[in-house]
């Protein structure tokens, strides 16, 4: 048991570690300490865990070794590029254009792909020959916010692209071969979807039906998350032992029901056979999640000891059941769902021990629940970077729901479909209500979500975690204050924090004082995406002042989100945004002071020529003798117009480009009259437009400014305090070996 939980904890914890360089390093020192212990004559224990750690370090280091030899080769990026590729997933459509899995049978290598104007003809297995266009993936890298470098490293994606409309595609052939679990799924997902094409309970459904969560919206999922209730509205291992433990039980009243004392196997041997092939059964539905996959190995595993009688040990079956799955595929360690699926079971295994075991089953239960749901939530804050207060609230009704009454009747309808019984409309049907009446009260529950300081904040819980195993009358209001007491750094009087966020091409920024949150720009993307998320991330819940720029898409298109989501008390806006109300124009001259920092709009005037970009809102932000300058997507003519007029109040320590360091704008004299120490780029990785210019580059390197790249670095985060200007960026503060 101590080489497996060296191991499992080598896996887990080399997943953080910055480089491979850095995992080769822990590797090296790992096995010398192995040695060390094995030629000192150690304790045994302390070899085993010696031993498996090392064994760990060096799994993930040969796969992170190979994952780095085999990226999308950079010769090759933003090349058009003749190849024959096979449509793996079906194509997801949008206005004008269609997205998909393909496998390129050139490259060897599995990549996202864009198809604007799409044939109508596109569907999954279909293999074409035309030529595309790649680039490595790369994601928005922001506190908050989600990995998607992370995510299309654990299915082994390794580039994104599109395909090239103006060069020739033709389709050469459609495969129909596809494995009995994708048959069955699909055939019940077109009945599902035909019989109820309308119903907004149909993802919902699908997603605990076959296990196809990839119709859920963004919307569900906030929901979900927020509410802790994300395991259930899923196929997991609660299902799972549900279908073994009916069939199972099934299986034993029979053979007592029917006397079977003749038979030359045991009941418990041949329940443990039936329940089992029933269940793998149902994991061919489920789509084989993490979940579902160490449920099934653990239960085959409960199944061995009972067949031979032997005394189950559940702490050795469930890290044995986690070293197998990371054998099979190492990268299974770093996906959330497997954290906290085997943490959510090690903690129910704890929490029933010693004074945990209650006589009552009510009791019990109850008991069992809050403490789990309390427990979860440092890891919750880790994995997912949310805290659900109302956790306990929410499942202690939905998951009996769930588990007693939408869950069998998902599976006779699934049942019903396969084997063509004309009952499956009445169930479906049934299913819908309960499932709409579950979602209406997770709807009520979902009203609080935040993310406080993570260090401080899990540190605290785990210590009253652990005074609260060790006496739960004593230390339970000490733990639930913990819970409910927020931790988040704010700046002091005086001070402004101002972060310019990771959104592609596009700009999104948010300033804070000690009291107010002023969000300048809201970027290209649903304020979802990246702003909100972030906001939460920083405990923020009112916006004081919005200000979109202009009304340019990459600049206003997550405000209507915003304004939907939290309070926002004034909008402020350089031309008109159609899409919100109650605005008023920024204005040249307008200022305020917030918490000792004083805010002032430079431009625009009232001068009607001004228009696009030239009517961005140009800001400056002075703190502690610093000044920000935030100019939106002004051109070369304004930033003249400013030299002429507002050159004193030009000059500043750190500067947001204009236009995304377009050559439009940026001239050598605002540069010059600007100064400023620090130059920050907000543009897309590779962008089409050639932001940030060389020549724009060069006027900010001759007044000697230090640069900073949202698609190189991530999110920027600037602090002014009394100790001067504090620069760090995202990607470098929590850097991955996969990045």
């Amino acid at each position: 048991m101590v080489l497996l939980t060296g191991f499992l904890t080598a896996v887990v914890f080399a997943y953080f570690a910055p480089s491979v360089e850095f995992l080769l390093l822990c590797n090296i020192t790992c096995i010398s300490l192995a040695v060390a212990s094995w030629c000192r004559n150690w304790h045994s224990d302390i070899l085993a865990l010696m031993a498996g750690v090392s064994l760990g370090n060096l799994l993930v280091l040969a796969y992170a070794y190979s994952f780095q030899l085999n990226k999308f080769p950079k010769d090759l990026w933003q090349e058009k590029i003749p190849v024959t590729f096979t449509v793996l997933s079906e194509p997801k459509h949008e206005q004008y254009r269609a997205s998909f899995l393909a496998k390129i049978a050139d490259l060897d290598m599995q990549v996202r792909l864009s198809w604007y104007v799409p044939p109508r003809n596109l569907q999954q297995g279909q293999i074409w020959q035309g030529t595309i266009k790649l680039k490595p993936i790369h994601g928005y890298a922001n506190p908050g916010g989600w990995d998607y470098e992370r995510y299309n490293m654990e299915r082994n994606i390794k580039a994104q692209g599109y395909v090239d409309n103006k060069a020739n595609f033709k389709l050469l052939d459609t495969l129909h071969k596809s494995n009995l679990s994708e048959r069955l799924r699909n055939q019940i997902k077109t009945k599902m979807t035909a019989s109820m094409p309308d119903d907004a309970t149909v993802p919902l459904l699908l997603s605990l039906a076959i296990g196809d969560r990839q119709q859920l919206a963004d919307e569900h999922w906030q929901v979900l998350q927020r509410t802790g209730t994300a395991h259930l509205v899923a196929i997991s291992g609660l299902h799972v032992g549900l279908v073994f433990a009916v069939f199972y039980g099934s299986c034993i009243l029979l053979c007592r029901t029917l006397a079977m004392r003749w038979q030359l196997v045991p009941a418990k041997f041949m329940a443990s056979i039936f329940a089992t092939l029933a269940t793998s059964l149902y994991i061919l539905l489920s789509g084989m999640a993490i979940s579902t996959l160490r449920a099934y190995l653990m239960l085959c595993i409960v199944c061995i000891f009972l067949c031979f009688y032997k005394r189950l040990n559940i702490i050795y079956s469930l890290l044995l059941t986690a070293c197998i799955l990371i054998l099979f595929n190492p990268v299974v360690a770093l996906q959330t769902g497997f954290i906290l699926s085997f943490a959510s079971v090690a903690m129910i295994v704890s929490l029933i021990r010693g004074q945990f075991i209650q006589t009552s089953k009510l009791k019990l239960s109850l008991g069992l629940q809050w403490r789990l749901s309390l427990a979860i939530i440092p890891l919750s804050l880790a994995t997912l970077s949310v805290v659900a207060l109302f956790a306990p609230l929410a499942n202690i009704f939905a998951i009996p729901w769930v588990s007693i009454v939408i869950v069998p009747l998902l599976l006779f309808y699934d049942l019903s479909v396969l084997l063509y019984i004309p009952i499956n409309t009445l169930l479906l049907s049934l299913a819908a209500i309960a499932m709409q009446a579950l979602w209406w009260f997770l709807q009520l529950v979902d009203n609080i979500s935040y993310t406080p300081n993570i260090i401080i904040f899990t540190a605290a819980q785990w210590f009253a975690l652990a005074a609260l195993y060790l006496s739960p009358r004593a230390f339970a209001p000490i733990f639930l204050l913990l819970v409910f007491y927020p931790v988040v750094e704010k700046p002091k009087q005086g001070e402004v924090w101002l972060t310019v966020l990771d959104v592609g091409q596009g700009l999104a920024t948010v300033l804070q004082t000690q009291h107010h949150v002023l969000v300048y720009d809201a970027g290209p993307l649903k304020g979802e995406t990246v702003l909100i998320p972030y906001l939460k991330h920083r405990g923020i819940k009112t916006i004081d002042r919005l200000i979109v720029s202009h009304a340019d898409a990459d600049h206003k298109n997550g405000a209507l989100q915003l304004v939907q989501t939290m309070p926002v008390k004034q909008i402020l806006v350089g031309e008109t945004i159609a899409e919100l109300a109650q605005q008023s124009f920024c204005e040249q001259a307008q200022a305020w002071e917030w918490d000792g920092v004083f805010f002032e709009v430079l431009h625009p005037d009232n001068n009607p020529k001004w228009k696009g970009n030239n009517r961005s809102c140009v800001l400056t932000i002075r703190a502690k003798n610093k000044q920000i300058l935030l100019t939106g997507d002004i051109q070369k003519s304004v930033e003249n117009c400013l030299l002429s007029t507002n050159i004193e109040r030009l000059r500043s320590d750190i500067v947001v480009l204009p236009h995304h360091g377009s050559k439009t704008s940026s001239t050598y004299d605002f540069v010059q009259a600007i100064a400023a120490q620090y130059a920050l780029v907000p543009a897309g990785f590779l962008s089409q437009y050639g932001h940030p210019h060389q020549d724009v580059l060069a006027n900010y390197e001759a007044v000697n400014a230090q640069l900073y790249y949202t698609a190189h670095q991530g999110a920027i985060h600037v602090k002014i305090t009394h100790e001067g200007v504090d620069i760090n960026t995202y990607r470098n503060r929590y850097k991955r070996w996969w990045q």
